[in-house]
C-alpha cells in the first residue's frame, strides 16, 4: 500500500514537473515568436535538404509571400535563376557549415513572388537541433543602400569628368585666346611705325589686321558663351517632326548647298523626337555644314540623313553620312575636344562638334564618328534615349 502510495505522488510530481516545463516551453516558444516577427529583416529557418521550416512576416513582406506559400518549399523559390549554382554551394556549405555574418561587402540578388529581383545580404548561423543541423538565414533588403552607392560612383566619375573638362577648358581658352591678342599686339607696334613713316597703305593693312585678330576673338568669346549655357539654361522640350525639322535646316543652309552643288539624299520617314528645338537644331546645321565645308573636291559631294534600327541593341541610330576628306580613326574621339579642327585650313573656332557633343550629354543621348579615313567619307551618328523618341 505504501508503494502504491508513493508511485501515486511521485506520478503527481512527474505531471507538475511536465506541465511546468510546457508552460516554460510555452513561454520562451512565445519569448521566440516575440523576437522572431519583431525582426525587420526577414528571417528563415531550412533543414540541411534545403527545406523551408519557419519564416517570419518580415520574410513574407519582402518576397510577396505567405507563410503557407513558403514553408515546406525548397529554399531555391526565392533565388533569381541566374545563380543556377545555388544548391551546390547551399550543400557545400552544409559540410562545414558556420557564422557568415553581413556587411562583408558580398551582395547578392532574392526574387519576389511576382518575379522582380532585389538586393539582399545574407546572415548564415547553424542551429544543432535533435533534428540535425538547422540553417537560420537573416535576409536584408539593401536595395537602396545599392541604388545609393551607384548613384554616388555616378556622380564621382561625373565630378571626375567635368574636372578633367575643366582643366581642358582653362588650357585651351587661355592658348587661344592668347593667339589673337598677340597678333594684336603685333599689329600695334607696326601701326606706331607705319604711323611714324606716314605708309596709308601699311596703315590700312595693320587696322585691317587687327579688326580681324579682334573679329576671331570675338567670334571665340561667343562660341564658349554658347558652350557653358549648354546645360545651364535648359528650354522646354517640344515634341518635332524630324522631316520637317531638317527640311527647315536644309533651306538655312539652301544657298550653301546649291552653290557648292551638293546632292542631298534624305530618308523622309524620320519620327517625332522630344528635344529642345533650337538646341537640337544646331546638331544638324553643325553636322552638314562640316560635311559641306570637309568635302572633297574632285568629286560630286552627297549628303545622306537618315536613321535606322540598330540590330545590336534597342535604339535607333541616327546619322549624317557625307563623301568628304574622312578623319584619321585616330581623331574619332579628339573632334569632340574643345578647340580640335579637323583641318588648319577651314574657318571656325573648333568649338562646334563640342557644342554638339554638350546637347546629347544633356539629352541623355551620344554621339559617335565612323570613318576609315583620308578619302573615306565620314559618318557621323547620333541616339537618343527611347523616351524622347515617338
Amino acid at each position: 500500500m505504501d508503494t502504491l502510495v508513493a508511485l501515486q505522488e511521485r506520478l503527481k510530481d512527474s505531471v507538475a514537473e511536465l506541465k511546468k516545463n510546457e508552460i516554460f516551453l510555452k513561454n520562451n516558444e512565445a519569448k521566440f515568436r516575440g523576437v522572431l516577427e519583431s525582426a525587420v529583416n526577414g528571417i528563415l529557418m531550412m533543414n540541411s535538404e534545403g527545406i523551408i521550416t519557419l519564416v517570419n512576416q518580415s520574410l513574407c513582406d519582402l518576397t510577396g509571400y505567405s507563410r503557407e506559400e513558403l514553408v515546406g518549399e525548397m529554399v531555391e523559390k526565392l533565388v533569381p535563376f541566374k545563380y543556377e549554382n545555388h544548391k551546390l554551394l547551399r550543400e557545400n556549405y552544409l559540410y562545414n557549415p558556420s557564422n557568415r555574418g553581413m556587411g562583408n561587402g558580398k551582395v547578392f540578388e532574392a526574387r519576389r513572388k511576382d518575379g522582380t529581383l532585389f538586393n539582399v545580404e545574407v546572415n548564415l548561423a547553424p542551429v544543432e537541433t535533435e533534428e540535425g543541423v538547422l540553417i537560420t538565414a537573416m535576409i536584408q533588403d539593401v536595395t537602396i543602400r545599392v541604388k545609393n552607392e551607384k548613384e554616388k560612383e555616378t556622380l564621382l566619375k561625373s565630378l571626375e569628368y567635368k574636372n578633367e573638362e575643366l582643366e581642358r577648358f582653362t588650357y585651351t581658352v587661355s592658348h587661344d585666346l592668347k593667339s589673337p591678342l598677340v597678333t594684336i599686339n603685333g599689329f600695334i607696334g607696326l601701326l606706331k611705325k607705319d604711323i611714324a613713316e606716314n605708309n596709308q597703305k601699311r596703315i590700312d593693312a595693320d587696322f585691317n589686321r587687327i579688326s580681324d585678330a579682334a573679329n576671331v576673338m570675338q567670334d571665340l568669346l561667343d562660341d564658349l558663351l554658347e558652350l557653358s549655357r549648354i546645360g545651364r539654361q535648359e528650354s522646354a522640350r517640344v515634341d518635332v517632326s524630324l522631316n520637317s525639322f531638317v527640311d527647315d535646316v536644309l533651306n538655312i543652309l539652301s544657298v550653301k548647298i546649291q552653290t557648292n552643288n551638293i546632292k542631298i539624299i534624305f530618308d523622309s520617314e524620320l519620327p517625332f523626337v522630344n528635344v529642345e528645338l533650337a538646341r537640337f537644331k544646331e546638331v544638324y546645321l553643325n553636322l552638314i555644314e562640316n560635311a559641306i565645308k570637309y568635302r572633297r573636291k574632285d568629286i560630286e559631294t552627297k549628303i545622306e540623313i537618315g536613321m535606322y534600327q540598330s540590330e545590336e541593341k534597342d535604339e535607333k541610330v541616327f546619322f549624317v553620312k557625307d563623301n568628304g576628306i574622312g578623319i584619321d580613326p585616330r581623331y574619332h574621339d579628339k573632334i569632340f575636344a574643345l578647340f580640335e579642327r579637323l583641318s588648319v585650313d577651314k574657318e571656325g573656332m573648333g568649338v562646334g562638334l563640342a557644342i554638339v557633343k554638350r546637347i546629347f550629354d544633356v539629352h541623355d543621348g551620344r554621339i559617335w564618328v565612323e570613318s576609315e579615313g583620308s578619302g573615306n567619307g565620314s559618318i557621323f551618328k547620333f541616339v537618343l534615349p527611347n523616351y524622347a523618341i515617338k
